[in-house]
Formats: C-alpha cells, sequence, structure tokens
C-alpha cells in the first residue's frame, strides 16, 4: 500500500510538474504573440508616419514647383513689360526725330518767308 501511496504521489507530483510546464509554456506563447502584435503595431505606425511623411513631402515639392511656376510668369511678365517699354522707347525716339524734322522744315519755311519778305519790301525799309 505505501508502494502505491508513493507512486500515486510520484504521478501526482509528476502531472503537476507537467501541467506547470503546460502553463509555463502557454504563458511564453503568449507572451510571444503579444510581443509579435506589439511588433506589427509599431510596425504599422512606421508605415503611417513614413506615409504621412511622403504626403508632406509631395505637398512640399508641390509647393516648390508652384512658386517656381509664379516666378516663372513674374519673369515673363517683367520681360514683356520691358519690351514694351523699350518699343515705346524707340516710339518716342521716332517721334523726337520726326519733330526735330518738322523743327528744320520749318525753319527753312520760316527762312524762305524771310526772304520773300526781303525781296517784297523795298530796299529803303531794309535795315
Amino acid at each position: 500500500m505505501i508502494l502505491i501511496k508513493k507512486t500515486a504521489a510520484k504521478t501526482i507530483t509528476s502531472i503537476v510538474k507537467t501541467i506547470t510546464s503546460i502553463v509555463e509554456a502557454v504563458t511564453i506563447i503568449v507572451n510571444t504573440i503579444t510581443s509579435i502584435v506589439k511588433t506589427i503595431t509599431i510596425i504599422v505606425e512606421a508605415v503611417r508616419i513614413i506615409v504621412e511623411a511622403i504626403r508632406i513631402i509631395v505637398e512640399a515639392v508641390t509647393s516648390i514647383v508652384n512658386t517656381i511656376t509664379s516666378i516663372v510668369k513674374a519673369v515673363t511678365i517683367i520681360v514683356k513689360a520691358i519690351r514694351i517699354i523699350v518699343e515705346t522707347g524707340r516710339i518716342i525716339v521716332e517721334t523726337g526725330r520726326i519733330i526735330v524734322e518738322t523743327g528744320r522744315t520749318n525753319v527753312e519755311t520760316g527762312k524762305s518767308a524771310v526772304d520773300t519778305m526781303h525781296r517784297k519790301v523795298s530796299p529803303a525799309v531794309r535795315f
């Protein structure tokens, strides 16, 4: 009977140790699964941050491109304005030439008128 009690005690001890080992194994498995879930959560968050960073970079590049486009448009307008100013200057110079030529013609006409007047006026009246 003592042998049966010893065997039963050893069997119970062995069963308790087995159950303890199973519990420890399950605990390790649960901890491993928890670690995997945490790792996946961290990876998902990292991917979300990377996507957000890419979105911000795309917005920044778009803004830079829009700024460059605006600068090009502004420079184009400035170049057109300078061309108009240069052309206006040319027109003013040409108008000045015409005015000078008209003045010369008027001077010549005035000289002719004076000569004509001198011929018509008697020599005694001339100075």
